[in-house]
Order: structure tokens, then C-alpha cells, then sequence
């Protein structure tokens, strides 16, 4: 007969808490204990938490901290259960190896903050607090070089997020690839948008996510008939002409700035010249018909 001189080991929530300097065992908690349950019930939405893993050493006792985003600021820890007591030292050792830069890479920023957006969880004043934000304003766009982008709020929230030079990805290719088709393409925003460089580089956007959308790049067999005075191709339109492609009046004359002139028309409708092509849309703004002159 075999029996323990120590009675029943002790053993805890596997849950501690920032307390000071130290760490205390979290005693209430929500019943699944799953990370989103915890971290909601200290206070914060699932898309300002970051779970870090360590190295994955399988003989460590805490195995994964909670933080917020962008930062190294500890929300909770998990340990395994035989953990009654959790120390500075302890939690140190797990961050050894962390790096904020690499924890939080341009991918793993870029998905934070599609989250965000959709599920409309991120405000400014929680980013402006983990990002170092200076004289935060619930309207604006705020330059986070870190991150090498710029977040756009509404209302308090976070709306939009692009690159520090204000290219999507798409243009980014384009001028990785080809600097001088980019450069072209200003020319022509700005002849047409003047000192405006919000809608310069709004058109410089569209015409790269145009042309990732068309079939064959550059060979693409409509090619010639878009090419304007500039030498640039409006791929928009080209999508629009030959690869039905919706777009709304506002939209055609957002995108078209300076470059269309409106035709008489009856009453029930609205016509416009474009380059090769007249456009017809109804008077509630839809696409009607394209036709090539």
C-alpha cells in the first residue's frame, strides 16, 4: 500500500494576470477558459489581443502568452496547471527570443487590421495608445512608420489602412516592376487632379487593380484601343468595354476626371464621349450600353 506524504498535489487556473511586477493566478473566469473567452472577460475585444507561443520548448511551464497588438504589454499568461506560483523571472525567460518587428510583420499587421476594419473593433484611441499615436483625432489618416503604412479612422474607428506612400499592393508591383509606368500614370493623375494626391494616387490604384484583372497583361488583344494622349492604357474602361465590368456614372466620372465630354442626349438618359467609345447611362446612374465610334 503506497500512499503520499504531501497529499493531493495543488494545482491552479493555469491563468495569471499582470499584479505589479509579478503575476497572480487569475481565480474567476469564464467556464471554457478558451484565450478569446479570457481576454474578453478582462476587458478586450478578440482583435486587439496577440497570442505569442515562445519557442515552443515543451518542457516550459507557461505555454503561450496573451499581449496586446504591437506591443510586448501582457494581458494574460497560460501555464500548465501544475503552476501554482508564476514570477517575473519565469515570464522573462519565456519572452527571451520574442521580436516585436517579426511577431508583427507586414502580413500579420495587414490581417489584424482587415479584421478590425471588418468587424469595426479597432478605435483610435486603443491604437493610438499600442502605436504611439500622437495627438489623436477620431477623423484623419496617421502615418505609422514601424509599419511602414497609414491608418485612415472615421468616426473613431479604423476605416482603411495603406501603404506610407499611398500605393495598394498592385501598384506596388508596378513599381517594382516597371518605376517609370507608375511615373507615367502620375503624370497624367495629376495633369488632371492637380495638388489633389489623395485622388492621384486613388487613380494610380485603380488602373493597377484594372490590369491585374485582364486577361494577358499587356498582350491583352484590346490594348490599343485605350491608349490615350499620355501613352497610358485606361484599363479600367478596358475591363468596362470588353469584360463587362459594372460601373456606376459616378464612379465612370470619378475615374475619367477632365478626360470625358458629355453628348446630347434625351432626357432619359445621360451620354458621354470617351476616347474611342460613347457611354450611355440612365438617369438613375446605370451603365446602359458602350459602343465603339
Amino acid at each position: 500500500m503506497s500512499f503520499s506524504l504531501f497529499g493531493k498535489q495543488k494545482k491552479s487556473s493555469g491563468l495569471f494576470i499582470p499584479d505589479g511586477t509579478n503575476f497572480k493566478e487569475l481565480i474567476e473566469y469564464p467556464p471554457k477558459k478558451s484565450i478569446n473567452d479570457v481576454a474578453q472577460y478582462l476587458g478586450y475585444n478578440i482583435d486587439q489581443v496577440h497570442t505569442y507561443y515562445g519557442d515552443f520548448n515543451t518542457e516550459n511551464e507557461i505555454t503561450s502568452a496573451v499581449i496586446e497588438i504591437f506591443t510586448r504589454n501582457i494581458v494574460f499568461i497560460l501555464t500548465k496547471d501544475s503552476v501554482v506560483k508564476l514570477n517575473k523571472n519565469k515570464v522573462d525567460y519565456f519572452f527571451r527570443k520574442f521580436d516585436l518587428k517579426k511577431e508583427f510583420q507586414s502580413w500579420v499587421a495587414e490581417g489584424i487590421f482587415e479584421k478590425g476594419i471588418e468587424n469595426k473593433t479597432l478605435r483610435i484611441e486603443f491604437l493610438s495608445r499600442v502605436l504611439g499615436i500622437a495627438h489623436p483625432e477620431p477623423d484623419g489618416v496617421f502615418n505609422i512608420p514601424a509599419l511602414g503604412l497609414n491608418l485612415c479612422f472615421s468616426n473613431g474607428f479604423l476605416t482603411e489602412f495603406l501603404s506610407a506612400d499611398g500605393l495598394n499592393q498592385a501598384a506596388r508591383n508596378w513599381k517594382e516592376i516597371n518605376p517609370s509606368f507608375i511615373e507615367s500614370y502620375e503624370k497624367e493623375a495629376g495633369h488632371y487632379w492637380g495638388k489633389n494626391i489623395a485622388e492621384v494616387l486613388n487613380e494610380i490604384n485603380l488602373q493597377a487593380e484594372a490590369y491585374e484583372n485582364i486577361p494577358d497583361g499587356l498582350k491583352n488583344e484590346f490594348i490599343p484601343l485605350h491608349k490615350n494622349k499620355f501613352d497610358n492604357i485606361n484599363f479600367a474602361m478596358l475591363r468596362v468595354c470588353h469584360y463587362n465590368k459594372n460601373i456606376s456614372l459616378s464612379e465612370f466620372t470619378k475615374i475619367n476626371h477632365g478626360r470625358y465630354k458629355e453628348l446630347l442626349s434625351p432626357s432619359e438618359s445621360k451620354k458621354f464621349q470617351l476616347d474611342q467609345f460613347t457611354y450611355d447611362f440612365s438617369i438613375s446612374g446605370d451603365l446602359i450600353r458602350v459602343t465603339n465610334k
